[in-house]
């Protein structure tokens, strides 16, 4: 069933478009007060009015997942809508995300950073509290290490396998989920999170003969294509003449254990070489400085669902995550000086100043 015809009925109300004129006209801060029910709709009807990217933000990951699938219902699956999950894990805890989270991260991140330069639909991305204020890949480095491969190109394979790796891609027998890749002779099998299927890129000598997209499952083949971009699969780069003895200098490992001592310094030295090991994404606080507003396109709007229960949110997973370095730095399981791994509310909205446009939408019952 198609609504999306539904969103023309808004259009003659005098407050939604005196609502439209502030944000065409005025930047800074609008406030709406809407009924839950009704965001969905009124995000639906600002997208096709404005046509402009989307940042939703909202207080738990639960409710954005909601917001996505009703406002991909109100525009008829446009393919436009995204969600930005929260990692798996909380602050410090040496847990690895599931590949579906990473993977879904990574592609958002690379799909806003190509919305600026390419001339498809503007995206909208919702996402949490939990979900924004960990610290990402920092933009340039995120941009500089994506590498498109086209038919007739140049390539080292070496190079070409030693810069996959170290963007965090695993090397297996078969490939078939994102993040992994294989080599047999000539031929380079990758699947890149921001791609539906793996590429089978099929080199001669040194020349890049032929790119195919297959299926995972049967490994065949659905049709050449021109082109592949290949993103980092892990949301850790390892960039720069980075020395073992300069990161360790950073660190306090005076009151870490023996064993804890040792292993970091053996994960860190693996970092550096590139290799891949399981629990390498506990160690994102060291190199990644980002955040998710870094990615947005100039003319983003981001939308606040409630901003006191977001900020509530963000002061609560602080609290957790500030208990959680004491208890570990008090057992010896975390260096001191280990730098913290997200943005605290105060941060985070200097980060939102810098937006031009933002929206607010509060409930009914409040001021």
């Amino acid at each position: 069933m198609n609504l999306s015809k539904l969103l023309q009925l808004l259009h003659d109300v005098p407050e939604y478009q005196q609502l439209i004129h502030g944000l065409r006209e005025v930047s800074g801060t609008h406030r709406v007060i809407v009924l839950d029910s009704a965001r969905s709709y009124l995000l639906a009807c600002i997208y096709r009015e404005l046509r402009i990217p989307l940042v939703v933000i909202t207080a738990q990951a639960e409710r954005g997942r909601q917001l996505c699938d009703e406002i991909n219902f109100w525009l008829d699956g446009a393919g436009v809508v995204q969600f930005f999950p929260e990692p798996d894990a909380l602050p410090y805890e040496r847990l690895s995300s599931a590949p579906r989270t990473v993977e879904q991260r990574l592609r958002v991140l690379f799909h806003l950073d190509e919305a600026a330069k390419l001339n498809g639909p503007p995206p909208i991305i919702i996402t949490s509290a939990h979900a924004v204020m960990q610290k990402t890949l920092n933009r340039n480095e995120f941009a500089n290490s994506c590498r498109m491969l086209k038919r007739g190109m140049i390539v080292d394979m070496q190079e070409l396998l030693t810069m996959c790796i170290a963007m965090g891609y695993e090397l297996v027998n078969t490939v078939e989920t994102p993040g992994t890749l294989s080599r047999r002779g000539g031929i380079i099998d990758i699947y890149s999170p921001n791609s539906h299927l793996p590429a089978r890129i099929e080199l001669l000598g040194n020349q890049v003969e032929s790119i195919r997209l297959y299926e995972p499952d049967t490994q065949r083949s659905t049709g050449l294509v021109s082109s592949f971009t290949i993103i980092p699969a892990q949301e850790i780069l390892i960039h720069g003449d980075y020395q073992l003895h300069d990161i360790l200098d950073r660190l306090d490992l005076s009151s870490c254990n023996s064993n804890v001592k040792e292993r970091i310094e053996r994960e860190i030295e693996l970092l550096l070489k590139g290799s891949y090991f399981e629990d390498r994404e506990s160690y994102r606080p060291l190199f990644n400085n980002g955040i998710l507003l870094d990615y947005l396109p100039a003319t983003t709007l981001i939308v606040l669902e409630e901003r006191e229960r977001i900020e509530t949110e963000f002061d609560k997973l602080d609290l957790q995550a500030t208990e959680l370095r004491q208890g570990l730095m008090a057992r010896g399981d975390l260096p001191g000086r280990f730098p913290i791994p997200y943005f605290a509310w105060q941060e985070f909205t200097v980060q939102i100043q810098k937006v031009p446009s933002r929206l607010e939408f509060g409930g009914w019952g409040t001021d």
